[in-house]
């Protein structure tokens, strides 16, 4: 878990995607995510995929 952050130290930012699954859990970021953004020196950016279904 701790590769992401330690780039993000000499990164513009960090991109990562979300869980998404489902109207309510999408809007809600995963534990990957979670733990990028809390960690992160730099900007992260969270990617929410396009809806199916």
């Amino acid at each position: 878990m701790s590769a992401l952050p330690a780039a993000g130290a000499q990164a513009f930012a960090l991109a990562t995607g979300s869980r998404g699954q489902g109207e309510i859990a999408g809007m809600l970021l995963g534990p990957v995510s979670l733990a990028v953004a809390a960690r992160a020196v730099c900007p992260v950016v969270v990617i929410h995929g396009a809806e199916t279904g």
